[in-house]
């Protein structure tokens, strides 16, 4: 009884009954708005002859499907595609690259998205895994290769000069080689 007569003196002094009738008109007041469907809808609106948004339309990307083929026996191997931007500067690094691992099988596929334009391309197993072709007395140390074949809507062309032309949002298959052992010099 004592409990009772605390909770209800408590809720006396904290102004309940003011702070109930409130409530009770708040909530009486916001049902008959859902109810009568009474919220106002904003609609924008602009002149006939005028664009609500511009903007200018950004280059489409370019989208590289790279497959690296190998022998079995290199299976669990790991290398990179480094996709290079034309440039004067030789040792300029590569503007994109990716990792992969051959499967069990030797192979392995990579999807790369990016700006449509005209890159070279490498793939190499990295042995080392250090990111880079090893080089000793000016002879690279690891497999590398350039695409053996590029497929462009269902065109296949052998890279002119090394360079690929990307499409915007058209698939390129560009075709890395392992599985035969390159022409020695």
């Amino acid at each position: 009884m004592k409990l009772a007569k605390n909770l209800y003196n408590a809720w006396v002094s904290n102004h309940g009954w003011l702070l109930s009738g409130a409530g009770l008109i708040v909530t009486t007041v916001a049902c008959t708005v859902w109810y009568l469907d009474l919220v106002p809808q904003l609609i924008m609106s602009a002149p006939a002859k005028q664009a609500v948004v511009s903007q200018a339309i950004q280059s489409q990307n370019g989208i590289l499907v790279a497959q690296i083929l190998a022998s079995a026996e290199q299976k669990g191997a790991k290398g990179r595609i480094q996709v290079y931007v034309p440039s004067e500067d030789q040792n300029a690094p590569p503007a994109y690259q990716e990792r992969f691992v051959l499967d069990e099988r030797g192979m392995a596929s990579l999807l790369l998205v990016v700006p449509a334009r005209e890159y070279s391309m490498i793939a190499f197993i990295d042995a080392n895994d250090n990111g880079v072709i090893d080089f000793e007395d000016n002879r690279a140390t690891e497999d590398f290769r350039m695409p053996k074949s590029v497929t462009v809507d269902g065109v296949v062309a052998n890279p002119a000069g090394g360079l690929t032309n990307l499409p915007p949002q058209t698939p390129c298959l560009c075709l890395f080689d392992f599985a035969v052992q390159p022409i020695a010099p």
